[in-house]
């Protein structure tokens, strides 16, 4: 059982609207090599950590940091910085296909499949020339989503690590080399 302190530390998900929530939890867990977690309770971002499902409370996912893990956690972190998207990772099995995709808007704002790996690489492409910086992808609370009540999504945030607030020129390049890292395992 967790106590009230690793709670503070915990991302909480709910899944009671989620139709197919075993699906929902399977996804996130599939992601957990390859993505950064934010909480906001706790100001932290999380490179290492577990996935719960199944608790007494089978309609929330839990993600909690690898304590053990203490490199792969950046506390007193404000991500305000953090920015919504409007990028999707999509499970290939909700189009009939293997693997990740990344649903994006073109310049027609048409949605448009990328297969992930590719995909990633064309928006850090984007993000360099236009804003001059790599883009830095994490989730938090609220990213886990279900299309058509029948697969689960992800929409990702992007941190300018610009705009973080109140910490070194280090801390910044350790959230960027993190979520690098954490995206290269995805994609490799």
């Amino acid at each position: 059982m967790m106590s009230s302190i690793d709670y503070q530390k915990a991302v909480i998900w709910s899944l009671s609207q989620f139709s197919q929530q075993k699906r929902a939890a399977d996804f996130f867990d599939s992601l957990r090599t390859g993505l950064c977690v934010y909480s906001p309770g706790a100001q932290s971002l999380y490179g290492k950590y577990d996935v719960y499902w199944g608790t007494s409370q089978r309609e929330k996912l839990v993600v909690m940091p690898d304590f053990e893990q203490h490199l792969w956690m950046i506390q007193r972190l404000d991500l305000s910085a953090a920015r919504q998207t409007g990028i999707y990772l999509v499970p290939g099995e909700a189009i009939g296909r293997e693997g990740f995709y990344l649903s994006v808007r073109d310049s027609n704002k048409k949605r448009l499949l990328l297969p992930a790996k590719s995909g990633f690489r064309q928006i850090t492409r984007l993000f360099e020339k236009k804003f001059g910086q790599p883009y830095c992808p994490i989730v938090t609370r609220g990213d886990l989503r279900e299309f058509r009540q029948s697969h689960p999504y992800l929409h990702l945030h992007h941190v300018d690590i610009t705009r973080i607030p109140i910490v070194s020129d280090l801390t910044k390049r350790d959230v960027l080399d993190m979520s690098r890292q954490k995206l290269s395992t995805l994609l490799n």
